[in-house]
């Protein structure tokens, strides 16, 4: 029993440490499109905006990563499969590349609620439905699929 218990805490510390990094890189993200306005963007030189794009990049990888961690995880405990979702517009402009960040920003943290609620301590009847919904594994291939696009930008 103590095992059992011992593999459920395990795989709760695991997917709310993939979750909660995800949201941390989310809110690098929003912090850095943040600093500047488009118009700022537009007149950054090419060495400080490279220092930004590239910023950018290793946060939207850094997110990328840990959503697909936590895809793997919740899937092989409920028998999940990644959903797919109709592609993301690619990033054309800086307008765009924030508007993107906002919206990853935004189901970052809506999934990590989810887990939140479903994987803490408390016994809230219900939770557990929140991660099994077809919504949920939508918003996790979305927020993949938007931070893989902010992480191959140019």
């Amino acid at each position: 029993n103590n095992q059992i218990d011992d593999e459920v805490q395990k795989f709760s510390r695991t997917a709310l440490t993939h979750s909660s990094q995800a949201l941390q890189h989310a809110g690098a993200l929003m912090s850095l499109t943040g600093r500047f306005s488009v118009e700022e963007l537009r007149t950054l030189d090419l060495s400080s905006r490279a220092k930004w794009l590239a910023l950018v990049k290793q946060h939207a990888l850094g997110l990328r990563t840990n959503i697909v961690l936590l895809q793997r995880e919740l899937g092989e405990a409920l028998g999940q499969h990644r959903t797919d979702v109709f592609a993301e517009p690619s990033i054309e402009d800086d307008a765009v590349l924030i508007q993107t960040v906002n919206r990853l920003f935004t189901t970052a943290s809506a999934i990590d609620q989810s887990v939140r609620a479903t994987l803490s301590l408390s016994n809230n009847p219900g939770s557990a439905a929140k991660i099994k919904a077809a919504q949920f594994w939508r918003s996790l291939a979305i927020a993949e699929d938007l931070a893989s696009k902010l992480a191959s930008i140019k």
